[in-house]
């Protein structure tokens, strides 16, 4: 699945998902558009993956929000071939 985080938080964030093994630290977004490829196994393309955010300073007077949610769930087959657009921003931003 692809996905398109647009930055309009408009300062780095770090975004991971919950399939990610607890060591992993999520990817650090620093520029306006990231491009997230997530490749998923036959056993799991009926459950959706989740991602949340969070800013790098882990702020909790500044937070972040993906479409306006503090997580978003997608589907693998939702997004198979072409990337969805997913706005990073700011409580009421």
């Amino acid at each position: 699945m692809n996905i398109n985080f647009i930055n309009e938080y408009g300062k780095p964030f770090r975004i991971w998902k919950i399939l990610s093994p607890r060591k992993f630290k999520g990817f650090v977004v620093r520029y306006k558009n990231y491009k997230l490829k997530t490749m998923v196994g036959k056993h799991r393309r009926d459950k959706p993956v989740v991602y949340h955010a969070v800013p790098l300073n882990n702020s909790s007077q500044d937070p972040v929000t993906l479409d306006g949610r503090d997580y978003i769930r997608v589907l693998p087959f939702d997004c198979d071939g072409d990337y969805v657009n997913v706005i990073v921003s700011s409580p009421g931003g």
